[in-house]
């Protein structure tokens, strides 16, 4: 308790209002910080030095762009409908494309993709680089109703482009895999599946011709009953494995130029207008520098006040009158300032005779 007052209580409690708690709180930490403002400024400073060097050795990187016409996505429709919050929201073919896009790299599957077409599988491999680091240097962005924007980041000029071109590469066989992968492999089936047949058949004439060696034409007159209706049974047999050939041939082939309707429509609804270039400048570096710095001194104020909420909660000094009914419930009913001519007798006093009534007297 603060030494310049005594405080007098009643004998009887009451609860506090909770706006008069709310204003003693604020109180408290007011008097908090400008009793301790150096240690909170300094650690703001600290933070804020943090991110000056930090922005001091940022590099400029160089940035591509492709331009992505999207007709109509196969994987949307032309106009989709999202759900968000209980509300229908639609987006158009772009801005479906590029949040397709964008959760596509958030995954380490499609990643690796991106990485390996744009050169840098070894470096992953090896761990010299990681898929985040690519991850958090390319994104997608509608620009309108139907292009998109894949943007690309990077120290190297070339790395830049690589894989801003390298993300559209990857998206294009993603969506055309995924349109034409039941067809492929439909296709790969019916392959099979002549190719079994083939055997089948030349098994079949195989046998053929085996049985017209061990049973020759006779010289003179026809060929008993018998021996032509097994002929007849064996060519009978060959032309049906022919039949399932040529049925398996006609699937294949159906299967094929399904796919290639399927390729041919993902290729028109996805158009690359402008291949991402080689960029010749890096982009400024005081923006990256700005960033850098803003985002410190967030991070410096919120340890600062962190640490002002700490304090004012940890401290439990009691300084006046509010602290004393706050804590003990009771009602102050006076205080009495602390008068220093007293202290100094009462001071005197104590080096000389005992006077009564010297002090003053506390409740």
């Amino acid at each position: 308790m603060a030494k310049d007052e005594f405080i007098v209580t009643s004998g009887r409690g009451r609860v506090g209002r909770p706006e008069h708690a709310k204003q003693r709180n604020a109180l408290r930490m007011a008097e908090s910080f400008f009793r301790r403002w150096p240690l909170y400024v300094l650690m703001v400073v600290l933070v804020l030095g943090i991110g000056v060097v930090q922005a001091r050795d940022a590099v400029a990187d160089f940035r591509s762009v492709g331009v992505v016409s999207v007709v109509s996505n196969p994987l949307l429709g032309g106009l989709s409908t999202i759900q968000t919050s209980g509300a229908n929201n639609y987006e158009t073919p772009a801005g479906g494309t590029a949040r397709t896009m964008n959760e596509l790299l958030g995954t380490d599957g499609f990643l690796t993709d991106v990485a390996a077409r744009a050169g840098f599988d070894e470096a992953v491999a090896t761990r010299s680089l990681t898929l985040g680091d690519i991850r958090s240097h390319v994104y997608a962005a509608a620009n309108g109703y139907q292009l998109l924007q894949v943007v690309a980041s990077w120290p190297q000029a070339q790395g830049a482009q690589n894989i801003a071109q390298a993300t559209i590469d990857a998206y294009v066989d993603y969506v055309l895999q995924s349109q034409v992968g039941k067809a492929q492999q439909a296709s790969a089936f019916w392959a099979a599946r002549q190719k079994s047949f083939e055997g089948n058949v030349t098994s079949a004439q195989q046998d053929l011709r085996d049985y017209i060696a061990a049973h020759p034409e006779p010289s003179v007159g026809e060929r008993n009953e018998s021996e032509q209706l097994q002929i007849d049974a064996l060519t009978s047999a060959i032309q049906q494995a022919q039949d399932q050939v040529n049925n398996a041939q006609a699937k294949k082939e159906d299967a094929d130029l399904t796919t290639q309707e399927l390729k041919t429509a993902a290729g028109q609804g996805l158009q690359v207008l402008d291949a991402p270039l080689v960029p010749s400048a890096p982009e400024s570096v005081r923006k990256k520098q700005a960033l850098t710095l803003g985002i410190y001194l967030v991070l410096g104020l919120l340890l600062a006040v962190g640490l002002l909420l700490v304090s004012t909660f940890l401290d439990h000094t009691v300084r006046g009158a509010d602290d004393i009914s706050s804590a003990s419930g009771l009602d102050v009913i006076a205080t009495v300032p602390a008068i220093p001519a007293l202290y100094r007798r009462k001071g005197a006093d104590d080096h000389g005779p005992k006077q009564l009534g010297s002090a003053p007297a506390a409740g």
